[in-house]
């Protein structure tokens, strides 16, 4: 009995043989309409509870009379398909017979438009597997009779056409057919992995692809069937095989040489992971083989689950792919991959073990990083250059954007939540979409960008709200210890006249307070205030000594800016002036009583930050502004916090939320005590992803 419970496939001919593939494939997808049906209904549905768009209820009526028929269109998509496959491989079904030259009805055209981008997007998902299956379809139509080189007649070419056969313009609007193509290609998109790996299986079983050696020698096929092909695929008597999706087509230009040899950056990091190998008596895979189990497990919605708890991410994944070969024919111990393809996969399994290990990410993230090996791996194996690209890869960069959106977030914020399911979006994004197309995370990361950029700039914008007001705060402290200290000084030269006392105390006080704010301290404008003061000072020393002329030259003189003073501390002109007449009046008597002045401080104690020197807490000072730092506490879950600004000042430290909210204010010597400690883990600036691998560079522990 075969893998399905029919006719032995190893004793069957090749026309039984194709039989039951294409009866077997018939009956394995033609569920997938029906559910297509009813996962575009649900949507429909969805879209009726908030404001239905223009055209929505006549969608709806087709999609109930669709489902309401739903069987019926499974009956006519199996008749489609079996139609398509009719004749193989001698003709290709309805869509190959006709004139070629007839014009294209609008029906036609409109089938065109929609099914080729889903025909290509699930040709690439599943790129490596049809290229396997394709060259054993080879080897059955050569036994066939076939001499030339057919289409595959169970590719996602005829699901799509025998979809669009089956659901017609007379059906449906355009709206709904297009809608139910998308949904078909979802569910299509997930079930294919499995269904090829059964077609892969059942030909192999059949003993197609087997050129030469054992079944596991010749892993998922070589081009040709051993004896014959040279007749059957010889030069004039049929097309050349079409070189596979790795090798430059002829004809064509060849790209630009990037081998593995040339990626200097790669290399060392490949040479610091490298492994010892026990590979005697095994073959090494050739890369399109590793490839194909790679496609063959990123389909299994459970791969790498195995992971959890597991030390190294690269001993689970050698696991599974030794197992995902033995399921399609290679006996464990008999191939291992090549010293490239091995020193990758450990070199992709620290550098995930890395990101796991040191970041503080919750179990459904640890899952989906786990899950992120396999297509990253299979990038890594095309792409000798990732880890040497200048600028960063973008697949690098949506991996350090993905660790950091996870990274300490226990999804309590608004904020934190968006930025979790973001990179959750993504993830997922990559793992289900990524066949070997660079320019998705090119698309990925742009999105994320665009998605980041307005949280980033709210934050920033509250964030500085908050510095500023602290700012504010200790810029008025400074300024009225700074008026503080020098009344203080002048007031320690001896005692003052009442008039000239409470002249200094108010209103020439609260003068250099202003100035210091306005113009700073080392501003002209600071520097004639506190000559103003000193030269009342004087005046008094002088009154007291009975210089009567030169007191009142001296008043004369500094009339103007004592009216100024005046005005800047709010006094009108009257006022103004009756001050200064007070003056007069006192300074003109020498043997007026003078006293010690009292004196109430302007800047009580704990009023703002004491300044702190430069020098106090290097390790603090040498974290940069912008800062991520993790706030580990005793039965809390980590938090991302950041470090948003530092006082010049006071030399504070100001750390804030994601959300751009005050979460700390601490000095330079508090915070770097409390990195000491571990309750705040500063994360490398350059990233998750550059960090790791400088450690791995390194062979830092």
């Amino acid at each position: 009995m075969g893998r399905d419970g029919n006719m032995d496939t190893k004793v069957a001919g090749p026309p039984r043989v194709f039989d039951d593939l294409r009866r077997g494939m018939s009956t394995r997808l033609a569920p997938l309409l029906p559910a297509a049906i009813a996962s575009a209904r649900r949507e429909y549905d969805n879209l009726m509870l908030d404001d239905p768009p223009p055209g929505l209820l006549e969608d709806r009526s087709d999609l109930l009379l669709l489902t309401r028929q739903s069987t019926s269109y499974e009956r006519r998509w199996q008749e489609r398909f079996l139609q398509g496959t009719q004749g193989w491989p001698h003709t290709e079904g309805p869509g190959a017979q006709g004139d070629a030259f007839a014009l294209v009805s609008d029906d036609e055209l409109q089938a065109q438009l929609i099914g080729e981008p889903v025909i290509g997007a699930l040709e690439r998902r599943h790129a490596d597997i049809l290229d396997t299956i394709d060259r054993r379809l080879y080897s059955l139509a050569a036994r066939l009779g076939s001499q030339s080189r057919p289409g595959n007649p169970f590719g996602p070419r005829a699901l799509v056409q025998a979809y669009l056969r089956a659901v017609t313009v007379h059906d449906c609007n355009s709206r709904v057919r297009g809608a139910l193509l998308r949904h078909y290609e979802r569910q299509a998109g997930e079930r294919l992995g499995e269904l090829y790996t059964w077609l892969n299986g059942e030909l192999a079983d059949a003993g197609y692809a087997m050129a030469s050696g054992s079944e596991e020698a010749m892993l998922l096929g070589a081009v040709g069937t051993g004896a014959g092909r040279d007749t059957v695929w010889s030069q004039g008597n049929a097309l050349a095989p079409q070189a596979s999706t790795w090798r430059p087509q002829a004809g064509q230009p060849p790209a630009p040489r990037r081998t593995p040899a040339d990626a200097v950056r790669g290399n060392l990091l490949r040479e610091r992971v490298r492994r010892a190998r026990f590979a005697d008596g095994m073959r090494e895979m050739r890369p399109e083989e590793l490839l194909a189990l790679l496609s063959l497990l990123q389909a299994e919605a459970d791969a790498l689950h195995a992971v959890r708890g597991q030390p190294s991410i690269g001993r689970v994944l050698r696991g599974c792919l030794a197992q995902v070969g033995e399921r399609i024919g290679i006996q464990h111990g008999t191939a291992v991959p090549a010293q490239f393809q091995d020193d990758t996969i450990e070199l992709v399994g620290r550098l995930f073990d890395e990101l796991a290990s040191r970041h503080a990410l919750a179990p459904a993230a640890l899952d989906r990083l786990a899950r992120l090996t396999l297509p990253f791996l299979r990038l890594a194996l095309e792409d000798p250059y990732l880890f040497d690209e200048s600028p960063v890869h973008p697949a690098l960069q949506v991996l350090a954007r993905l660790v950091e959106c996870w990274d300490a977030n226990p999804t309590e914020l608004p904020v934190e939540q968006e930025l979790h399911q973001l990179a959750d979006h993504v993830a997922q994004a990559v793992i289900d979409d990524y066949n070997g197309n660079n320019e998705l995370f090119v698309q990925l990361q742009r999105r994320m960008e665009q998605a980041i950029e307005p949280l980033q700039r709210r934050a920033e914008l509250a964030e500085k709200r908050v510095w500023q007001a602290i700012q504010g705060r200790e810029r008025l402290a400074a300024a009225r210890r700074d008026a503080d200290m020098r009344l203080r000084a002048l007031l320690a030269r001896g005692p003052l006249l009442p008039s000239v006392g409470e002249f200094l105390a108010e209103s020439w006080r609260q003068l250099l307070v202003q100035t210091w704010l306005r113009d700073g301290a080392d501003s002209s404008r600071y520097r004639d205030a506190v000559a103003l003061g000193e030269a009342m000072q004087r005046l008094d020393a002088d009154a007291r000594s009975g210089g009567g002329r030169a007191v009142a030259d001296a008043l004369i003189a500094l009339e103007p800016s004592l009216r100024d003073c005046c005005a800047a501390c709010g006094l009108d002109d009257d006022a103004a002036t009756r001050l200064l007449a007070g003056l007069v009046t006192e300074l003109a008597q020498p043997d007026a009583p003078r006293a010690t002045q009292a004196m109430t401080p302007l800047a009580p104690e704990g009023d703002g930050a004491d300044v702190v020197a430069p020098d106090t807490s290097p390790d603090a000072d040498a974290l940069d502004i912008g800062q991520r730092l993790v706030e580990q506490r005793p039965g809390a879950t980590p938090r991302m916090l950041r470090l948003a600004w530092r006082s010049p000042i006071s030399g504070a430290h100001l750390l804030v939320n994601p959300q751009g909210a005050r979460e700390r204010v601490c000095t330079g010597a508090e915070l770097a005590d409390a990195i000491a400690r571990g309750e705040l883990l500063p994360r490398p600036s350059p990233g998750p992803v550059a960090a790791a691998l400088r450690r791995l560079e390194q062979g830092t522990p």
